[in-house]
């Protein structure tokens, strides 16, 4: 049974819950709309990562979902000592599918969640807000979109008292928009294990299928894989793990062919910085070992990314002096 909700509202979620969340004093169709999303499936999605934003944030957590066509995606805080401005800490967040583009979060004041967007964000240090702790319905706040309608606004619409995972939590419920009304989205988060799942336009994007917060597993552990263990398959092309990892400063990277092709294998560092080009040419098909020499670069995690045509696999490997 997939899905971060379905399991305990099943057993644990009763009729008079239900008819109190459905008092006249709340948002009856908002509640509807997602009483229907609980309800209605046994195999249940909610929601997808529409934006990255991770709650709550710790070296060494991760996240898991389960998205539209990527059957599992991994969001893991590599670092926790990122200094911008000599002043600003950030975490840094790395995508399983995307590893070479880091984000950058923080939290202000044990209250504000923000990431670090472009250096052309207009708002202070470049961030924008994307969760805040202790929510109630009604709070709200805007952010920078750009465009004919430049602020989104974030409003909680509602809240609902759950046990998900063993853990009693309250979901916020909480609709994005912009000022034209004619786009937005949904949102439900809980402070204990962050956004659980988003959904717009009607479509059911991805669901948490589990995450590894403060030492702790949550969800279907079997579930949790990431660039490191991940073996994927890919139609023309298999990118091995290198060996040895840890490694100082020699390594071995595999890779393997089954057609002609043009062949692109780059390292990067943990803020998606080029740090070597090992291959860019034409192969035959066939198995090929190169050596990455790490000579001159410091210690920490690195991705190694081989590019085919409009496919990509990417590996991660530790730099260990």
């Amino acid at each position: 049974m997939n899905g971060f909700l379905i399991y305990r509202v099943k057993y644990q979620f009763s009729l008079s819950d239900l008819f109190n969340f459905l008092s006249p004093h709340h948002n009856f169709i908002k509640k509807i709309f997602f009483i229907c999303f609980l309800f209605t499936v046994y195999n249940l999605e909610i929601f997808s990562q529409y934006e990255l934003g991770m709650v709550p944030l710790k070296e060494g957590n991760f996240w898991v979902y389960k998205e539209l066509h990527i059957p599992r995606k991994k969001y893991t805080i590599v670092s926790d000592s990122l200094i911008i401005n000599d002043s600003l800490r950030y975490y840094i967040i790395i995508d399983s599918e995307y590893p070479s583009n880091p984000a950058l979060m923080r939290l202000i004041k044990d209250e504000s969640y923000v990431r670090r967007l472009g250096e052309d964000y207009p708002e202070p240090n470049h961030e924008a807000i994307y969760y805040k702790n202790n929510l109630k319905v009604g709070d709200s706040w805007s952010s920078y979109k750009g465009g004919v309608y430049p602020l989104i606004y974030y409003t909680v619409m509602d809240t609902l008292a759950l046990n998900i995972w063993g853990k009693d939590v309250t979901v916020k419920f909480i609709t994005i928009t912009d000022s034209s009304g004619l786009w937005g989205f949904d949102q439900a988060w809980t402070d204990e294990f962050g956004l659980m799942g988003e959904n717009e336009a009607g479509w059911i994007l991805s669901t948490l299928l589990g995450c590894y917060l403060d030492g702790i597993v949550y969800g279907d552990t079997n579930m949790v894989v990431g660039v490191d263990d991940e073996i994927k398959p890919v139609n023309n092309f298999f990118l091995y793990q290198n060996y040895p990892n840890p490694f100082n400063p020699m390594t071995t990277i595999q890779y393997e062919i089954i057609k002609t092709d043009f062949i692109d294998l780059r390292v990067y560092n943990i803020l998606g910085k080029e740090v070597a080009l090992l291959v860019k040419e034409e192969k035959l098909p066939g198995l090929y070992s190169i050596e990455f020499n790490a000579r001159g670069l410091p210690s920490g995690v690195y991705f190694y990314e081989l590019r085919i045509g409009g496919q990509r696999q990417t590996r991660k490997m530790i730099l260990f002096r």
